[in-house]
């Protein structure tokens, strides 16, 4: 752990198991990215925390850079989530950016109220594909981040990575500014597929340095098995 970030505020992730990875949730106003190839669950992860966060009480907004809403609301009810009733009463925002504009994303970012305490935006690679390499990625990346650190509240950045990668981020951009990451893995064993989930960092927290299993269940949606390494020996 580290000595500079004594007793860190944590909230409950929602995401059965994953707590006891890194001692007891998301630390919280932490900006925290979630990489993995297609098929993981990153956006079914995402979901479940900002639905955790309504049963507390809390707001939160979902930024979706990829599939519609609509798509998505379909897909939840398969684990038990029916994100149209959740959005009653604007509890839960979804805002869809089929432009990819970061100027709308931090307009959106700028009016979120104060009872907004949660924020997810998924995925920030599919923006990053619209800028020219001679721009400074990094100065894009860093005044969104310092946006969201600003409004303090606990975000989830998903990025998608290519299948067998050992990067994190598929721009090597994403991660810098992330004070922790999260990985999701989907491995292949001859004809036998399995996911397996890490914690790659966590500023101030004693996390696992192990991959653990983790099962997509109806129901229930991303579940870790905390005791159960998905590599095998």
């Amino acid at each position: 752990m580290d000595d500079d970030v004594p007793d860190l505020e944590r909230i409950a992730s929602g995401i059965p198991g994953l707590d006891d990875l890194m001692e007891g949730g998301f630390p919280l106003n932490f900006i925290i990215l979630v990489a993995g190839s297609s098929g993981t669950g990153k956006t079914t992860l995402c979901i479940q925390y900002l639905v955790e966060g309504l049963k507390h009480g809390e707001k939160a907004l979902y930024i979706g850079l990829g599939e519609s809403s609509n798509v998505m609301k379909k897909a939840m009810l398969r684990y038990g989530i029916d994100l149209e009733k959740l959005a009653e009463n604007d509890r839960l925002v979804f805002a869809d950016i089929p432009a990819l504009n970061l100027e709308e994303i931090s307009q959106l970012i700028d009016r979120m109220g104060p009872d907004v305490k949660r924020l997810v935006i998924d995925p920030i690679s599919a923006l990053l594909f619209k800028f020219d390499r001679d721009i400074d990625l990094r100065q894009k990346i860093r005044e969104l981040t310092e946006s969201i650190r600003d409004k303090g509240v606990t975000t989830l950045i998903t990025t998608e990575i290519p299948e067998n990668s050992e990067l994190i981020s598929r721009f090597g951009i994403e991660d810098f500014l992330a004070d922790g990451i999260v990985v999701m893995y989907y491995f292949r064993e001859g004809a036998r597929r399995f996911r397996g989930i890490e914690v790659r960092k966590m500023r101030g927290t004693a996390h696992s340095d192990l991959v653990h299993l983790y099962k997509l269940e109806p129901d229930v949606g991303v579940r870790v098995y905390p005791n159960e390494k998905a590599i095998p020996e």
